[in-house]
């Protein structure tokens, strides 16, 4: 498997999850980086429990895009949700910050080196896939 993140998703993902322990990597970036690396995706989708601090991860990503020489945009600012726009020279990467106040259903997470991964919905979601294309029309 050959990943297929940036270089600006990859290092903004070692910088986060080298300051923080709050938040978990799910959705594209875990099917195009860690498990199948069958496509891109153009955003960074990091959640968290109901507990999650969502302005303490704020100042964490903003000292992880520092650390790796990206400008960071706000995007939208909800109570639960916050959306940033990571730049570097022509890369770009949409970051999700994302307290989810659902009851969770897999408190254990996939971790590599100090990074957090999701797996009961990325790996839901590539059953999904191929049940699709297993039954698109012949």
């Amino acid at each position: 498997m050959t990943p297929r993140l940036t270089a600006l998703q990859r290092e903004l993902i070692e910088a986060f999850f080298a300051r923080s322990k709050g938040l978990f990597l799910t959705g594209g970036a875990v099917l195009a980086g860690y498990d199948f690396g069958h496509r891109t995706t153009d955003d960074l989708d990091l959640f968290g429990f109901a507990n999650a601090d969502l302005e303490e991860q704020e100042r964490v990503l903003q000292d992880a895009c520092r650390t790796v020489g990206a400008s960071l945009w706000s995007l939208s600012l909800h109570v639960d949700f916050r959306r940033w726009l990571a730049t570097r020279g022509d890369e770009r990467c949409v970051v999700d910050l994302v307290r989810d106040r659902a009851p969770p259903i897999d408190l254990q997470k996939r971790t590599i080196g100090s990074l957090a991964l999701e797996r009961f919905r990325v790996e839901l979601a590539a059953r999904l896939q191929a049940l699709a294309l297993s039954t698109t029309a012949r």
